[in-house]
């Protein structure tokens, strides 16, 4: 199982972010594998870099972050997204999400989203 190489959608890694601000990130990718995406397949988030010490979900993503609704067949492309909150300090923000099957096998590239917080 794969998928093609992401196109971000919106909020480019970089993008300056208000302090507490509710925002969603889209992914564009395409099922470049030889099974279809139904029910259970799910994005959840593995990886994160914060300037808060210890922090491992600065965004507050969801676990899982989407879910497929619809099937998507080989060849099909599909936005996939998360919604997050930017943290309320200052500072350098990333989570980072994969793709995982019904049996909770990851599978695919990994996709990110990175944000700066600033004072306004």
């Amino acid at each position: 199982m794969e998928y093609g190489s992401p196109l971000d959608i919106n909020i480019p890694d970089g993008s300056t972010m208000k302090a507490g601000e509710d925002f969603e990130k889209i992914w564009r990718i395409r099922n470049t594998g030889v099974c279809a995406w139904d029910d259970g397949y799910q994005l959840v988030p593995v990886a994160s870099s914060s300037t808060r010490p210890g922090d491992t979900n600065p965004l507050d993503a969801a676990n899982p972050a989407w879910e497929v609704k619809t099937l998507v067949q080989p060849g099909e492309v599909v936005d996939i997204g998360a919604k997050l909150t930017a943290p309320s300090e200052v500072g350098e923000y990333s989570t980072c999400f994969i793709m995982v099957n019904d049996r909770g096998v990851y599978f695919g590239g990994v996709v990110c989203v990175e944000i700066v917080v600033k004072s306004d």
